[in-house]
């Protein structure tokens, strides 16, 4: 049978009774209402079941074992009725034309299978004064979507509405994810099929200070970063390996030329080296100088440049490891042409300067002195000597780094 026409709303939620309340609200109050809301209370020992209970008979309510948000939003994928999803995550608020807007980006354009908004953030102070924290209200055009989300990830599954048959032909959530799941899903979506961007605002994600996780891997609030970072290299080991090479360059631009070559691979480069997946940076790094000299390319393109500006641009924490990426450094060194070394370095290096304003504002004075050797290191003016000498200084800071790395370790995965 199939599919009725209409919007489910799925929240997967475990022990977040509190923040459930203003997120089923929000669905309720839109202007446009989904059909249909589908619950999955993840194994919670609050008073998740009364909560929902208390807000609506008309809500579907499914209970199951505690085994995390993928399992439960698969549970809740198997129940929809209707030929639209749009997902919210239990401590997060719609906006209440959401669905409506999100609903007209389909309707204008009825052969995209997904459309998708801004969000901003926000968090509620100890005196329970709401701050609202801007994010950017206009995400990545169209044909840019898959590439940009490789590089940031820069929306949500509750920005997106999304046709049911596209969830059905990815697959379900990865049940091994229990961080990033979302964005291993979203990436699945965005690199098979073509969305509608609308402008705007369409839910405010909460920033707070709760547990995250399951019942079997509970994460602390100091170590979600780290969490996150782990499960992302996890997702991005597997792209290197999967996708093709021409799904690094913009829209669906194919390797024409030896300069798109070296355009997708420093990409791919960039991408891998945010991860601080520094073994595949430098694989990257090794085949541009093979097919640079191969083809007698001596100079960056104005757009190659622009990529390498990528990797250390903020927000991202790949440079404060780069004392760690002595593969990818040492790569680097083996790029033949003087020229062609002088303007990769500096490429890679021009973020650094906003970088070092900002440690020098905030008198950080290590971050100062780390960054010196990293500008050292890139200074396309200092040449070969320069280079080696940053490289010594890096490797001394990472020594430094090693021998005080703390016992405690965050929960394995």
């Amino acid at each position: 049978m199939a599919p009725a026409s209409g919007v489910t709303a799925i929240v997967a939620t475990y022990n977040r009774s509190a923040f459930l309340k203003e997120a089923l609200a929000s669905l309720l109050a839109q202007t446009m209402p989904p059909d249909e809301i589908i619950v999955v209370d993840d194994g919670s020992t609050d008073d998740t079941a009364e909560v929902v209970a208390g807000i609506s008979s008309s809500i579907v309510y499914l209970r199951q074992a505690n085994r995390g948000k993928s399992a439960a939003l698969n549970l809740a994928l198997k129940h929809v009725s209707n030929e639209l999803i749009y997902i919210l995550d239990d401590d997060d608020i719609a906006m209440e034309d959401c669905i409506e807007r999100l609903m007209a980006g389909l309707e204008c354009s009825p052969e995209r299978e997904f459309s998708y908004g801004g969000h901003n953030a926000f968090r509620v102070s100890a005196s329970g004064n709401v701050l609202i924290e801007p994010r950017d209200p206009h995400p990545p055009d169209d044909d840019m979507l898959s590439l940009t989300l490789m590089q940031r990830c820069l929306i949500f599954q509750s920005n997106m509405l999304v046709r049911k048959k596209c969830y059905d032909q990815v697959g379900a959530f990865n049940e091994e994810f229990i961080r990033t799941q979302d964005y291993e899903m979203l990436l699945r979506l965005v690199r098979r099929f073509q969305g509608k961007r609308i402008d705007g605002l369409v839910f405010s994600q909460r920033q707070h200070a709760g547990i995250r996780g399951s019942s079997t891997l509970r994460i602390r609030v100091q170590d979600n970063e780290a969490v996150w970072h782990r499960f992302n290299q996890r997702i991005f080991k597997s792209i290197y390996s999967m996708y093709a090479l021409e799904e690094f360059l913009p829209g669906t631009r194919e390797l024409a030329n030896e300069n798109d070559h070296i355009a997708a691979l420093l990409q791919r480069c960039v991408i891998v080296g945010r991860r601080e997946l520094w073994d595949l940076a430098a694989q990257d790094m090794r085949m541009v100088e093979i097919v640079a000299r191969r083809a007698q390319i001596h100079h960056l393109s104005p757009e190659q440049s622009t990529i390498l500006h990528g990797m250390f641009g903020a927000p991202t924490n790949a440079i404060w490891n780069f004392a760690n990426a002595l593969e990818f450094r040492a790569a680097m060194q083996e790029i033949s042409h003087p020229v062609l070394s002088k303007q990769i370095h500096a490429a890679l290096g021009a973020p650094l300067r906003k970088h070092m304003l900002y440690s020098m504002k905030h008198k950080e004075v290590k971050s100062v002195i780390y960054l010196l050797a990293c500008l050292i290191y890139f200074s396309p003016s200092g040449g070969t000597l320069a280079h080696h000498f940053g490289d010594f200084a890096l490797k001394l800071v990472n020594l430094k780094h090693a021998a005080k790395v703390p016992t405690e370790s965050i929960p394995s995965i």
